[in-house]
């Protein structure tokens, strides 16, 4: 009566095992379509911040700066004994100087660049921290799946025990042992539910509906994600084309020009030109012409000079600390990536050797462990596999591809367009 049951059980096993591989490689049931999730994605560009920055650098995109090489235009007159025929009229012009109006325009540009790379800035953060939640979303959908697996295992593998209770190789310890991962199984499930459901809860408020089941078929495999990294650009050339060190660079421009301005100030200069005529002089003397000469005194104690000069300094500060910060920041990164692509390929080793195991073992009880084992190594698989696509992530944060026209869903096979 006893090899019946072993038989039964070996084909449960190995019904159990064609699951599991399903689990591993194919799509798991209902599943939001990667439009939904393209869509999800792309209203990183909606949010209150990223949007008022956007109107702003595009509404000075859209306009041009002042040209006019006059700072304004007085009109003076003067009457004598009350006769409009007898008064003196004064035209007094103001100019404006070249380098001033030089620096007002790179001032423009500067702050143009700015805000676009602010921008950027701002849209490449939101669009890393929706990643992050689509990722712990799958990982939390696929470890709950697999532990549903393993609770089924477990119960498999006490009912094999229970069906041993008259026989030799029965162990009492054994069976308590099995109620015990039976029921932190399904503590471990039920925390992996909950967590499930708060994040499909906090994505259905952002405007995208998760299913129950997610399917994970669309994410680039652990290779092809290594394949692009090795296609990226060298540390010192992606940390130069992140946004925000890009912000940090334009806000450099913007002082240096609030300097010059202010230095233009205080150079010498014609301040005025008047063009006057005495209308009480009947000749070519009721013409005349004015020139005012602007001279500077004590220019060096002039508080807007000494606050653009501060304002420089603090800028290129910035700058320089961010510019060193960020290779430090991919080589981290990149470093990272390498040591959970090793861990990621011992656990596949281990799953493969796994998968060879059970054939010759005469014992239903050992099959039963070495699939409990098998599951264990497929959750730490799943585990390791989001962080390898979360520091991609942060690759393409750093680098500032998230962000960079068109947009893209990086984290798809095909690198669909948003």
């Amino acid at each position: 009566m006893r090899a019946p049951q072993k038989n039964g059980c070996y084909l449960r096993l190995c019904w159990h095992f064609s699951v599991i591989c399903s689990v591993c490689f194919a799509s798991l049931g209902v599943h939001a379509s990667p439009p939904d999730i393209n869509a999800f994605l792309l209203a990183a560009r909606e949010g209150v911040e990223v949007l008022d920055v956007e109107e702003n650098w595009r509404g000075m995109a859209s306009l041009k700066p002042a040209s006019m090489p006059l700072e304004d235009v007085e009109l003076r007159m003067e009457f004598d004994n009350g006769g409009v025929s007898e008064g003196d009229y004064v035209v007094r012009l103001h100019p404006r100087s070249f380098a001033r109006m030089q620096a007002e325009t790179q001032q423009w540009r500067a702050r143009e660049t700015m805000l676009e790379a602010h921008y950027r800035s701002l849209l490449s953060e939101a669009l890393r921290e929706r990643y992050r939640q689509l990722l712990e979303t799958m990982r939390l959908s696929r470890e709950r799946d697999l532990q549903e697996r393993r609770i089924t295992l477990l119960k498999e593998r006490i009912s094999a025990y229970q069906s041993l209770s008259e026989s030799r190789e029965f162990r009492f310890a054994k069976l308590l042992e099995s109620d015990q991962d039976l029921a932190q199984a399904r503590l471990q499930q039920m925390r992996l539910q909950r967590a499930l459901k708060t994040q499909q809860e906090a994505l259905r408020q952002q405007g995208v509906s998760i299913e129950e089941k997610l399917d994970d078929s669309w994410l680039k495999s652990v290779a092809g994600v290594m394949q692009a990294i090795d296609e990226m650009l060298q540390l010192d050339e992606a940390a130069q084309a992140n946004p925000l060190l890009a912000s940090k660079l334009s806000a450099v421009q913007v002082a240096e020009t609030q300097l010059t301005k202010q230095r233009a100030k205080q150079g010498l200069k014609f301040s005025f030109l008047d063009l006057g005529y005495d209308a009480a002089k009947e000749n070519s003397r009721s013409y005349s012409i004015g020139l005012g000469i602007k001279i500077p005194l004590g220019a060096a104690a002039d508080p807007g000079l000494a606050e653009a000069r501060t304002r420089l300094n603090s800028a290129r500060r910035e700058q320089q600390l961010l510019q060193q910060e960020l290779p430090r920041q991919l080589h981290m990164v990149r470093v990272e990536l390498q040591e959970l692509q090793q861990a990621y390929g011992l656990v596949m080793d281990r799953l493969q050797e796994l998968d060879g195991i059970g054939e010759d073992l005469a014992s239903s009880l050992m099959i039963y462990r070495i699939f409990e084992d098998r599951l264990q190594w497929k959750l730490e698989e799943v585990k390791i596999r989001q962080q390898i696509l979360e520091r991609y992530v942060d690759l393409l944060h750093l680098s500032g591809q998230l962000a960079r026209p068109p947009l893209k869903n990086h984290l798809s096979k095909q690198d669909d367009q948003l």
